[in-house]
């Protein structure tokens, strides 16, 4: 059975917009039952409060609020519904949200939570990828976890070593993650597949190759390939060399004497996370592809 809609106006208490809800929910036959350690403990319990709801054989989180939505109140109620969504009563059910707000809901919130594989994706990815908040070694990690997921959500079977890796990210982000109708742009889910990328060239090139924080590529970390026999490093130290810009080719290679890595040695940095980004944006599925020919090519030659 969907659950009613409810419009809440602006002006509306949380009192008033909760008793909307209810006389709702009575009418459709359903029971709201509120959340009451959330509803009294967190900081924005004066204006948005949870409730539980079952509904057929599914279970849902009705999120209430009256006011707009400020930083505190969506990194609270984000954080909690990331925490109820990965941890279901009963196990292994799937969470349904739902929002009535006074205001327009985030849409990182509709992304997070909304009802489709995507969501589910998202909320998994957001656990480990922090919306980006990542340090260079957490890369292999991320990477492995992407291959999980990928498997687990979308039945998209890849590795760290698959030769044909850039095409199953390629149906992955242009297949699974980027659906009509769907709102916002899945970023922890596009990071993962970033660090799945940037692992997947760090098999194939014949020299160093490490990640590391880069200033021209922040948030995101990159990679930093150094000219000598392939090394397997998950990290390296930040560096605030400036590339040379001017001569970077399509694929955002930076190449330079100026690049200098954690030993002040010629090298290249390049950036998976952007790239993956970017194949969501545009739908070019071989964007990748072109972009891990050149690369390689680039660090056989020395560059």
């Amino acid at each position: 059975m969907p659950l009613p809609q409810v419009d809440i106006p602006p002006g509306d208490t949380l009192q008033k917009a909760e008793e909307r809800v209810e006389r709702a929910f009575e009418s459709a036959g359903l029971e709201l039952v509120s959340f009451e350690n959330l509803n009294t403990a967190l900081p924005c319990s004066d204006t948005c409060h949870f409730f539980h709801v079952e509904s057929g054989r599914r279970s849902y989180v009705a999120v209430v609020s009256s006011a707009d939505w400020d930083e505190e109140s969506l990194l609270t109620v984000l954080n909690v519904l990331l925490e109820l969504r990965m941890d279901p009563d009963p196990p292994g059910s799937r969470l349904g949200v739902r929002f009535f707000s006074a205001f327009e809901v985030p849409e990182v919130l509709l992304t997070l939570f909304g009802d489709s594989l995507i969501a589910d994706f998202e909320c998994r990815a957001a656990l480990i990828a922090r919306f980006g908040h990542i340090e260079p070694e957490a890369c292999v990690q991320l990477a492995t976890a992407a291959t999980y997921l990928a498997r687990a959500t979308f039945d998209v079977d890849t590795s760290l070593r698959d030769d044909s890796g850039e095409d199953q990210i390629g149906e992955l982000v242009c297949e699974h993650l980027h659906e009509d109708g769907e709102v916002g742009e899945p970023l922890n889910a596009l990071i993962l597949c970033g660090c799945l990328f940037g692992e997947l060239l760090r098999s194939r090139i014949p020299c160093s190759s490490r990640w590391a924080k880069i200033r021209q590529f922040e948030p995101w970390p990159g990679l930093l390939i150094t000219p000598g026999a392939a090394a397997r490093c998950d990290a390296a130290p930040k560096t605030d060399a400036a590339p040379k810009t001017d001569a970077a080719p399509k694929t955002d290679v930076t190449p330079g004497p100026d690049a200098a890595g954690d030993e002040g040695q010629r090298s290249l940095a390049f950036n998976p996370i952007a790239h993956v980004i970017r194949l969501w944006k545009d739908g070019d599925r071989n964007l990748l592809r072109r972009a891990a020919e050149e690369l390689v090519e680039r660090s056989s030659t020395g560059f």
